[in-house]
């Protein structure tokens, strides 16, 4: 990958490779952030992630990839379905 963030075309092919930025952002339906990973963690729809707050868990039910503005990394966000306030396994 390289270092300026862009799609570069390798071989000429029309594929490119794109920077992703070495974190992973949660949102909550809204669009909301809910939580930061520190790393790239693509977790599959219908995975669980447990809230170290509480015994909540949130479900994935979204992944996709933004792409950031020119010379900046593209960013994992993991869309979840967050458990109403109150809401205890």
């Amino acid at each position: 990958m390289s270092d300026s963030g862009q799609v570069n075309d390798r071989g000429g092919g029309g594929l490119g490779a794109l920077d992703l930025h070495p974190e992973t952002i949660v949102l909550d339906r809204d669009g909301a952030e809910v939580l930061r990973i520190k790393g790239v963690v693509p977790l599959p729809i219908g995975a669980s992630v447990q809230l170290s707050t509480s015994n909540a868990e949130m479900k994935v039910i979204g992944v996709r990839l933004l792409c950031a503005a020119e010379g900046q990394p593209a960013v994992l966000c993991l869309e979840v379905e967050v458990p109403p306030p109150g809401y205890n396994l």
